[in-house]
């Protein structure tokens, strides 16, 4: 075989087995996950864009965590006072553990939530009189949801974490005790860095 055409072939055979990472490296992981935290009333949402990760952690009552970090390698590694968490993620789920602020340890398996659903994790900060308030929720396929209000307040040295009224995915804001209506957004690759953290 002319050496020419030898060459020609062990380039395309060279792109032939590059093409599956070369389309690999095109979508990145990025999404978010949504599930229910075992054994316990919590949800965890996990916002993954940009190489960055946050989640939120809340059962509606005391908990409302918010965490911010990088992904490496799949993996999350995130903390915020007392509690954290670690999962592994892929294109359809992201599964590990978080340690609630109690010191308790519970395993999730969260799936990916469809782009144009409802299911995500959702946001809204206002600030009143000096004071800061933070909403999340955490919203299922199934329209289960978690929500906490948490109040940064300058006369306070630590952070009251209060029940959220239920919300209306469709909806823009939300009405809150103490800080009247606040926009809501749907948290996705663009807002993973919003208001820092938590």
């Amino acid at each position: 075989m002319p050496r020419t055409l030898t060459f020609g072939v062990m380039v395309l055979l060279a792109l032939v087995v590059m093409a599956p990472d070369s389309a690999a490296g095109a979508n990145p992981i990025k999404g978010v996950y949504v599930g229910p935290v075992q054994g316990s009333p919590a949800f965890v949402a996990v916002a993954i864009g940009r190489g960055k990760a946050r989640a939120y952690v809340c059962d509606s009552r005391a908990t409302a965590v918010w965490f911010l970090g990088p992904i490496r390698n799949g993996e999350v590694d995130l903390h915020a006072g007392n509690a954290g968490l670690h999962a592994r993620i892929d294109v359809t789920s992201a599964r590990g553990t978080v340690v609630l602020p109690d010191g308790s340890v519970h395993a999730f398996n969260a799936r990916l939530a469809a782009t144009g659903g409802n299911a995500g994790l959702y946001r809204g900060a206002k600030r009143v009189d000096g004071g800061r308030y933070v909403a999340g929720w955490v919203v299922l396929p199934s329209r289960a949801q978690r929500g906490g209000v948490l109040l940064f307040a300058p006369s306070r040295s630590t952070t009251i974490a209060v029940h959220a009224p239920p919300l209306d995915p469709e909806a823009a804001s939300v009405v809150v005790p103490g800080a009247g209506s606040i926009g809501v957004v749907k948290l996705g690759e663009s807002f993973i860095d919003i208001n820092a953290n938590p």
